[in-house]
């Protein structure tokens, strides 16, 4: 009876260091795994960064392109009006595709140039914005090319000369193109002059001078 309690304490303790080798070995693996798993998450995480910096600059890249090369439609310019000959039915708007790519499907929309007491108003804008005409037909401007755009004067009379000349009265054109750059975007300008009496120019007005 003793022998074979003695060989059962023996065995006891041999399972028991048994276990506690492998219990230590398995937290060893545990532990070693979880460093792994965490070194591979780091990994792909610092990947993931490394991806999205990677498209970030492409991004950045891409549009620093497709600014550098698209079609880029400016206001050129209006041509002189001498009110006191006041021969002229139309001014001639200039507009200039400063890019290096053509500027697709140009529309404009103008409004014939207005002889009124005033300039108009910011609530007046939306007004003139609804009753422009468009044109029916789209045309293309090709790279560093130029469209001229007339625009109908009223008739003048020799008191509405006189009132221009003393500044009782102002003459102002307005203006919108719309277009289509190579990379599809939507993109327009619109141009907004008044009449300098004195020297027969068009000076700049104070707003609605942009493009997009």
């Amino acid at each position: 009876m003793v022998l074979f309690t003695g060989a059962f304490l023996f065995y006891t303790i041999r399972m028991w260091r048994e276990m506690v080798r492998q219990n230590v070995s398995a937290e060893k693996a545990y532990k070693e795994g979880a460093r792994d798993t965490e070194e591979s998450l780091r990994l792909t995480r610092e990947s993931n960064e490394t991806a999205l910096r990677a498209i970030e600059i492409a991004n950045k890249q891409m549009v620093a392109i497709s600014n550098a090369v698209r079609a880029s439609v400016v206001f050129g310019g209006i041509s002189n009006y001498d009110i006191n000959t006041a021969k002229e039915t139309v001014v001639v708007a200039g507009l200039v595709n400063t890019g290096l790519t053509p500027a697709l499907h140009v529309r404009t929309a103008y409004g014939e140039a207005t002889l009124t007491t005033s300039l108009p108003t910011d609530t007046e804008w939306e007004e003139i914005k609804r009753v422009v005409k468009s044109s029916a037909s789209a045309t293309t401007i090709g790279a560093g090319k130029s469209m001229e755009l007339p625009i109908p004067l009223p008739p003048l009379n020799s008191i509405q000369k006189a009132a221009l000349g003393k500044g009782l009265m102002v003459l102002y054109c307005v203006g919108r193109i719309d277009y289509r750059d190579i990379f599809e975007a939507n993109r327009w300008v619109t141009f907004y002059v008044v009449l300098d009496p004195k020297w027969g120019r068009w000076v700049m007005g104070p707003t609605h001078n942009e493009q997009g």
